[in-house]
């Protein structure tokens, strides 16, 4: 077998190994993420000033990481400039900094499978993340 073969296949087993979000699709602090940035947007476009929505996170991503209670804890932690979101310390992300600000720590401890309920505000074109329930 030639070297440039052998090359290839360890690329590709690398890729596949370090790829895991990739192939199991985003985790819960992702999905998250990506559903702020889209309800950032309507409240963007609409004559509201705030706008509430519930996000449950996926379970079977989380399942290891639960206490042995089944609780979940959804953590907005806020670093200088940025916050990141963390479920359970265990999957965490900054993505939503791109639409939306935290001014404040949030967090809340829920059963796996209860919805979190996120509150948005809009000030002029600035939207902050205001209330973790």
């Amino acid at each position: 077998m030639n070297y440039t073969l052998k090359f290839l296949y360890a690329l590709i087993l690398a890729l596949f190994m370090t790829s895991c979000g990739f192939l199991l699709g985003p985790d819960s602090a992702e999905k998250l993420a990506y559903k702020i940035e889209a309800k950032s947007d309507e409240l963007k476009n609409s004559d509201e000033t705030s706008l509430e929505f519930d996000f449950i996170p996926s379970e079977w991503r989380l399942r290891e990481s639960t206490s042995s209670e089944g609780l979940v804890r959804l953590d907005f932690k806020v670093q200088k400039d940025m916050s990141v979101i963390a479920f359970n310390k265990w999957t965490c992300t900054t993505y939503h900094n791109r639409f939306v600000r935290v001014p404040e720590s949030l967090e809340k401890v829920k059963h796996l499978g209860e919805p979190f309920k996120i509150t948005l505000k809009k000030s002029g074109d600035q939207i902050d993340v205001v209330d973790l329930d």
